[in-house]
């Protein structure tokens, strides 16, 4: 009984040391949104997608399909 207090205690005082090192080093610092200025959101007008800097719009499947279709 003796010997499971002490690793009971140990285990606890580990686990507070842990949470305050945790509290003090790893977590940011909060800050205040009452004193904090909203800012604005800005979202496109135009949705318009530029196909010159997409390459799956430009991709040709003929060749690979040409490949696989005696494999069905």
């Amino acid at each position: 009984m003796k010997s499971f207090i002490k690793t009971l205690s140990v285990a606890l005082l580990s686990a507070l040391f842990s949470i305050f090192i945790y509290d003090q080093y790893f977590q940011s610092p909060r800050e205040n949104p009452i004193e904090k200025e909203p800012t604005a959101t800005l979202i496109p007008a135009n949705y318009t997608i530029s196909t010159s800097s997409i390459a799956a719009e430009r991709t040709d499947f003929t060749i690979a399909a040409a490949k696989t279709i005696n494999a069905v």
